[in-house]
């Protein structure tokens, strides 16, 4: 696993498109990094205990993500959803399997068309996301040792590769910022997704 204790010393640029990861040094400049497009959207990020956090809106509730490119699928947590009135139950709402969760006990997993998800100034209309219960059952020991250094039971979402493959990123963890563009594609659930992005 190539962590954010040593990815946080570069800017990282990411294009799965075209199967290459770049290490930069820190932009210096006053202009965006973004070298390979004229229009581009870009999203407030946080790094705290080596993890980067996008700032992200799901049908007008604010909420971070981590961003994780060992995640095949971007996982919103229930404690988000159930805020807005959703849960299992809820109409619209279907099983879509189980995962592994972080201390690799079994979870659920659903999945439910939302209406809106803003990252940063992107907007995606309609995207398909799986919802599951994020926080982790701590089972012995070592295993909520683990967890506890590095889940405080809060995570609300998982940013992950399927939205990554659909972007060419661009992180400036010194400025703090997510610069990105959209390659084309269904991003959330490929191939059937009906999902579109789109700059604001």
């Amino acid at each position: 696993l190539l962590g954010e204790d040593f990815l946080e010393l570069f800017d990282l640029d990411i294009d799965l498109a075209k199967n290459t990861i770049g290490l930069f040094e820190h932009n210096s400049c006053s202009s965006e990094p973004v070298y390979w497009a004229n229009a581009f959207s870009e999203a407030d990020i946080s790094v705290r205990e080596h993890k980067i956090f996008v700032t992200l809106e799901l049908d007008g509730k604010p909420f971070e993500a981590v961003f994780d490119t060992g995640a095949s699928r971007t996982m919103v947590s229930t404690t988000v959803t159930k805020r807005m009135g959703i849960d299992e139950n809820s109409p619209g709402v279907t099983k879509a399997g189980f995962s592994n969760g972080i201390d690799q006990h079994r979870i659920d997993v659903y999945k439910y068309r939302f209406s809106e998800l803003h990252v940063g100034d992107e907007v995606v209309k309609n995207p398909v996301l799986n919802i599951a219960n994020l926080a982790p059952i701590k089972k012995d020991y070592n295993s909520a040792k683990r967890i506890q250094e590095s889940n405080d039971g809060t995570l609300q979402a998982l940013l992950g590769a399927d939205f990554v493959k659909t972007h060419h990123v661009y992180i400036a963890t010194r400025s703090r910022k997510m610069y990105f563009t959209y390659n084309g594609g269904g991003i959330f659930s490929p191939p059937k997704d009906e999902s579109a992005a789109a700059a604001r």
